[in-house]
């Protein structure tokens, strides 16, 4: 691919150039993907982590404020990598839902080797409903297989509804909050 002859430095100009004009980027990302590059952005989002942007989220939920974790960085998603063995100290493979899962399972990978015959733990970002790890538990044909679940994130607004689903960071007080003042 073309983005491997072009060294990474020499973009990074381009892009910073480029947001100040954009500052979502959108246009560099689009000229650079025309001419067959990756658009790889330095830093977070410019949002940060929290987002007071209405969404829809993968649950179907309308939701009125957004977790970007995007904006995590490595050495915060190796920290939930390690509260993740915690909760799952022998686990037998790890696998993160796509897509917000993806750097959680890498970091994880990076923490602690699996142990042959144990559970699958299965790694998102955030959990809204826990509608995510039960569609990718069936996609992946594990329904009768043991799985624990481990969200980073978790936006449930009763976070022990599902045993086989945990989160390290629960936000229900939030939401709780939330109710009660009517928002």
């Amino acid at each position: 691919m073309l983005f491997d002859c072009v060294p990474r430095n020499a973009l990074i100009p381009l892009i910073r150039c480029a947001e100040k004009h954009d500052p979502a980027g959108a246009m560099v990302q689009y000229n650079l993907e025309r001419r067959g590059l990756h658009f790889v952005r330095e830093g977070p989002p410019p949002g940060g982590l929290f987002d007071n942007t209405p969404l829809v989220g993968a649950s179907g939920k309308r939701l009125t404020w957004k977790l970007e974790c995007d904006a995590l960085t490595d050495q915060d998603w190796e920290w939930a990598a390690h509260r993740a063995v915690e909760l799952c100290p022998k686990f037998g493979s790890v696998v993160g839902v796509p897509t917000g899962g993806n750097r959680f399972a890498e970091a994880v990978s990076r923490v602690q080797s699996p142990t042959p015959g144990g559970p699958v733990l299965m790694v998102d970002d955030v959990i809204t409903t826990g509608g995510s790890f039960k569609r990718y538990r069936s996609t992946l044909g594990l329904d009768n297989a043991q799985v624990i679940a481990v969200g980073l994130f978790d936006r449930r607004v009763d976070p022990n509804a599902d045993r086989w689903i945990h989160g390290i960071l629960i936000l229900h007080a939030v939401l709780a909050r939330n109710s009660i003042h009517g928002r």
